[in-house]
């Protein structure tokens, strides 16, 4: 990931006199802003204070067939725009898992059709194995 570039204020004086006192007006909110949001990114922003959403974690053994659907409630304001799988073990080891997931009429959030994905295989889960699915939602 790229470096936040070194921050930079944009002066009256850049500009010709005439134009100076107006742009003052304007530059030094803009300056401040500038200031703030690259303050902000350089401060280890995390998703529980920072980015807005919920995380979920479904841990279950599974059977090997209709291990799904599973769900989850939704706690936040409105309807998840996105679910995202932010990280899946089995038996305490990294997987990689794609699903599916909808919105429930009573508004649980569903996954659906969660495979795992090995080299050259599509697989169902392992029976007897424990998985351990973390689920991102975001509105």
């Amino acid at each position: 990931m790229a470096n936040i570039p070194p921050v930079r204020s944009i002066t009256a004086e850049q500009f010709s006199p005439d134009q100076q006192k107006w742009i003052k007006k304007l530059l030094d909110p803009l300056n401040s802003f500038m200031n703030s949001v690259t303050i902000g990114l350089s401060s280890n922003l995390t998703f529980g204070d920072n980015i807005q959403g919920q995380e979920y974690i479904l841990e279950f053994k599974a059977q090997g067939i209709n291990d799904f659907p599973k769900r989850f409630k939704n706690n936040l304001q409105t309807k998840p725009k996105s679910v995202v799988l932010v990280g899946a073990l089995e038996d305490f080891l990294p997987v990689i898992v794609n699903f599916s997931w909808q919105m429930t009429p009573d508004g649980l959030v569903e996954i659906n059709n969660a495979v795992k994905l090995v080299p050259g295989s599509v697989l169902a889960f392992t029976a007897d194995k424990t998985y351990k699915l973390t689920f991102r939602t975001m509105p």
